[in-house]
């Protein structure tokens, strides 16, 4: 007479070293369909999904009532750990008696691949393998010497984000549990840092340049930079795929656009700056009078542009400025520039 209901019994572990311990369970079949069958165990005498290592056996692989598992990592040495078996059904699990060993340690995980090989920064690398822990704070995954975040975790996946600081162009990817690290058999790369697009060629102090390309999740300001002539631009915006900035003062043709990102720089060489030029200018004026600068490349924001005369033996005296655009500065002569014969006019970027 068949039973109605599955019988599983916990049985004791076996070959416990330095190396890990084995776990044996066993069950008898019920009416019900088994999926699969396993193990869980933890520090924690009364172990349960929320406090314990676990791992899952295929029952097709089951060709016994009787089966077992080979623990090689996550067990600390000199402590007791609890442990039962369990079989899932369609719609319950089953679990054995709990049961205690000492271990006496155990090894490292193995990775046996990953991908993709090349990333940018706040993408998700699966890391295939086996002897993972199921629970995401007991893996330690370092790109480097830099800790990963881990979102997923299996005995034989574990799912990470790549760090949005700076990385080495290739580096070890590494999985350590309880201090047993295990390096993956190739290298990790950054994918080369590159700029596809300037959305504008040619551009005056303070015009926002768009510069587009594969730079992955934003990095820390300190590890991010662009410079035109080694002069840093001012970074309005980032994300993924775009930067905007601000186009440095007192430039001088060419230019060279440097890119830094973390470890990585990449340049552009073909964009032109528009100096401010003047065309002409009123040559006759007292004080406190308005004078017109006509030109080409003026700045149009408030306290962009500034307007000096020279004095005689003197500091310079900036201007009023009372109108300006594009093409024309219109600013007051200072009362304080007398008994100068002939002053010079000087305009700058802010």
């Amino acid at each position: 007479m068949s039973r109605s209901f599955t019988r599983v019994s916990t049985l004791d572990a076996t070959d416990i070293n330095e190396s890990g311990a084995t776990l044996h369970g066993s069950f008898e079949i019920g009416n019900s369909t088994i999926l699969s069958v396993g193990f869980i165990w933890s520090q924690n005498e009364n172990p349960n999904w929320g406090n314990s290592e676990y791992q899952e056996l295929n029952f097709d692989n089951v060709l016994e009532q009787n089966f077992d598992l080979r623990i090689a990592t996550t067990l600390k040495q000199d402590e007791d750990y609890y442990f039962r078996a369990f079989v899932k059904e369609e719609e319950k699990t089953i679990f054995g008696s709990v049961l205690k060993f000492r271990s006496l340690g155990s090894g490292a995980p193995i990775i046996s691949d990953f991908f993709p090989k090349s990333v940018i920064y706040g993408d998700t690398v699966f890391i295939l393998g086996k002897h993972f822990s199921n629970s995401p704070t007991t893996n330690i995954v370092q790109i480097g010497t830099v800790k990963s975040l881990i979102f997923s975790a299996t005995d034989s996946l574990i799912k990470i984000i790549v760090p949005a600081t700076k990385l080495d162009v290739q580096s070890e990817l590494s999985v350590s549990i309880l201090g047993n690290k295990s390096v993956a058999p190739e290298l990790i790369s950054l994918v080369p840092l590159e700029i596809t697009e300037i959305n504008n060629l040619l551009g005056k102090s303070n015009d926002t340049l768009t510069i587009t390309g594969p730079f992955g999740a934003p990095i820390p300001p300190q590890f991010l930079a662009v410079k035109f002539n080694n002069v840093t631009a001012n970074i309005i915006h980032r994300s993924k795929n775009k930067l905007k900035l601000l186009v440095p003062n007192g430039l001088e043709n060419p230019i060279h656009i440097s890119l830094i990102i973390g470890s990585q720089e990449t340049s552009f060489d073909e964009f032109t700056y528009l100096k401010p030029n003047i065309l002409s200018i009123q040559t006759v004026g007292t004080w406190l009078e308005e004078i017109t600068i006509t030109g080409e490349n003026f700045q149009t924001g408030v306290n962009s542009s500034k307007v000096y005369m020279t004095k005689t033996y003197s500091p310079n005296v900036e201007c009023e400025i009372v109108a300006q655009s594009e093409s024309e500065i219109k600013f007051l002569i200072p009362e304080n520039i007398t008994r100068t014969p002939n002053p010079k006019v000087i305009l700058t970027d802010a």
